[in-house]
């Protein structure tokens, strides 16, 4: 019972965090899906996994007719990789009616398993297999809370690039009352820091920490691959890039996940004799941490392939608005015209000012995140006047 108040608790503390943003918003709703919606659900789901009581009292537990003693078989199979088979003699119907696919195998893959485990000039990876060896049942919390710091990475080296700058703007505008007075402000900071190149800079340091958050998705998708290895079945090839795509479509009776996360496997235990002779031991374990490997694997696969086309629509967009200045003076009329201030010249006149530099476009875009469509369309106005001047005295 204390584990559910202790996961029940852990949930409440992560949903408070996601919902509640402290200072300005200098993200974006991608941003905040990568390094708070992400990461919090990483960190829960490795959180649960490390529970073990709730799976069963081990996170493996073998059997055994052999009378060998003094050997903690469990121990033993949690530390050295266990198997299933792959062929598909393995996988037939009245097999899975007992609940014994993938027990068992040939004894070529025996001597495979051994000659891998003990042959240092044996070549593994040439030659073919027929079973799945499971590596990663002890190291899958950790991989989870690993995953979940790298989507947290880009958002803190945003954060200290970005250096408060929103904040400071903000807080410089709120010791006056008068939106004019605001305005007249905030555009001079932003003429300021555009004629110094800080724009660029800010807006470089924005394009970058966007850009990394496609690459960590892409190299998150390649660990989560390696990390579970793939296991071919006939001619098919399971691992986590089709986990989602065959769980929806292929035999329910032979889902990937059932070769991936086996509850069921075999275990191989080798005794060297005073003679130096080998007396080899099979095992059967249950693997009951695998009951919630399956359904976190499964959730991953569909929330990464979610959040790779809301990441690859928001780079596109980000391409789109770094190339073409129409593009950007749309956004801009898009998003102020929901309360327009001025006549329909000056406001043309305005948004093309701000629609020539895709840095100041891009400090323009956060800024309209923290302030009032009021406070926002005044600045521009006010920044074109100021940048006229500037020109002008030049």
């Amino acid at each position: 019972m204390a584990y559910a108040w202790t996961l029940l608790n852990l949930g409440l503390e992560l949903k408070r965090e996601i919902l509640e943003e402290t200072g300005p918003d200098i993200n974006g709703v991608i941003f905040r899906l990568h390094y708070k919606v992400t990461s919090s659900l990483l960190l829960l789901c490795g959180t649960i996994i490390t529970m073990v009581s709730w799976f069963g009292s081990k996170p493996v537990s073998c059997t055994t007719n052999s009378q060998i003693t003094g050997v903690d078989f469990d121990s033993y199979c949690w530390i050295h990789p266990s198997k299933i088979s792959t062929q598909t003699t393995k996988w037939t119907d009245e097999i899975i009616q007992k609940n014994l696919q993938g027990i068992g195998g040939s004894s070529s893959s025996e001597e495979h398993l051994f000659h891998c485990q003990n042959d240092p000039d044996y070549d593994c990876l040439s030659r073919s297999v027929d079973y799945y060896q499971l590596v990663m049942l002890q190291w899958s919390a950790v991989f989870l809370m690993f995953q979940a710091l790298c989507f947290y990475a880009s958002r803190f080296v945003w954060s200290k690039w970005e250096n408060g700058t929103m904040e400071y703007i903000l807080k410089t505008t709120e010791r006056h009352e008068s939106i004019e007075r605001k305005a007249e402000i905030t555009a001079q900071l932003i003429l300021y820091r555009s004629q110094r190149g800080k724009n660029k800079l800010y807006a470089l340091g924005y394009m970058l920490a966007e850009c990394s958050l496609g690459l960590n998705l892409a190299i998150q998708w390649a660990f989560t691959c390696a990390f579970l290895g793939v296991a071919r079945y006939g001619n098919h090839v399971f691992n986590f890039y089709n986990l989602g795509w065959y769980s929806i479509f292929y035999d329910r009776r032979r889902l990937p996940s059932m070769l991936l996360f086996p509850t069921l496997s075999g275990c191989t235990y080798m005794r060297y004799g005073e003679g130096g002779g080998t007396t080899q031991t099979d095992l059967l374990c249950l693997l009951p941490l695998n009951i919630i490997h399956d359904k976190i694997f499964l959730f991953q696969w569909f929330w990464f392939a979610l959040l790779s086309f809301l990441t690859c629509s928001k780079l596109l967009y980000r391409i789109c608005v770094f190339l073409s200045a129409g593009a950007r003076e749309r956004v801009l009329r898009y998003e102020m015209s929901k309360t327009s201030l001025f006549s329909t010249a000056e406001y043309n006149c305005i948004l093309r000012t701000f629609s020539k530099s895709h840095s100041d476009f891009v400090f323009l875009e956060i800024l309209n995140k923290n302030a009032e469509v009021e406070l926002v369309q005044n600045t521009m106005r006010k920044f074109k006047e100021l940048k006229e001047k500037s020109e002008l005295s030049l």
